[in-house]
């Protein structure tokens, strides 16, 4: 958990990121530069914004009420290269399909999709960060936080964070869907017309069961589609 406005001031005096280094960059702009169809980029990490906003909580010390950066090890961490990617990636008819945040996010970069999929049997988010805030030193040390913590709806909040932010700034990506609490996976479809995207998620409660001769497997998951044409436009 990092302080939006004293991390955006930071990045905003700090020189570019080098994320890639000069010979990994070097392959990405030439594979970039295909004249194919659909470009796919695909992301350890994922490039959608991460952000909530706790100044509505008058129970909390002035300090705390302000935005936050929930995980700046992902693109919200190097903003500088996420925007100049971005920008390649607009030039060019792209997705990103994205990870390794055990979340499920669907992101509109005004664009360019990104499809972040979750963890399909480890550990979700939500309850990775509550378990790690909640057994926290500092939290347990400010009257209330717990309490606060231990009732938040992370997606929600995400949700609206964003949505603040977007209002503020038209260019700021928006997040369409998110979901940090189920387990599940996500399948592209891809032709010459467009992307079909089917999001299937399923309660973190089942992930642990042998199911393999269930009859109700299908009916444990929810499924979510979304599209994505060659205007570029995210449906």
């Amino acid at each position: 958990m990092v302080v939006k406005e004293v991390f955006d001031i930071y990045r905003s005096i700090s020189g570019p990121d080098d994320v890639y280094g000069d010979e990994q960059q070097r392959w990405i702009d030439e594979r970039l530069a295909s004249d194919a169809v659909w470009r796919v980029y695909a992301s350890s990490v994922s490039m959608a914004p991460m952000i909530v906003d706790l100044s509505g909580f008058e129970e909390l010390p002035a300090e705390l009420r302000t935005m936050f950066y929930i995980n700046v090890d992902q693109f919200d961490g190097f903003t500088k290269k996420r925007e100049e990617l971005l920008e390649t990636l607009r030039m060019n008819r792209s997705v990103i399909i994205s990870g390794d945040i055990h979340s499920t996010f669907i992101t509109d970069h005004h664009g360019v999709a990104e499809f972040t999929g979750s963890s399909i049997s480890s550990i979700t988010f939500a309850e990775m960060l509550f378990t790690k805030m909640l057994e926290s030193e500092a939290v347990l040390q400010v009257d209330g936080l717990k309490e606060i913590i231990e009732s938040l709806d992370l997606d929600a909040f995400l949700k609206a964070a964003n949505t603040l932010l977007v209002e503020e700034d038209e260019r700021f990506s928006v997040l369409k869907e998110v979901n940090t609490l189920n387990n599940g996976y996500t399948i592209l479809e891809v032709d010459a017309d467009e992307i079909r995207v089917s999001v299937h998620m399923i309660d973190p409660e089942y992930v642990t069961q042998k199911l393999y001769d269930s009859e109700e497997l299908n009916s444990l998951f929810t499924t979510k589609s979304f599209r994505v044409s060659l205007d570029r436009h995210l449906m």
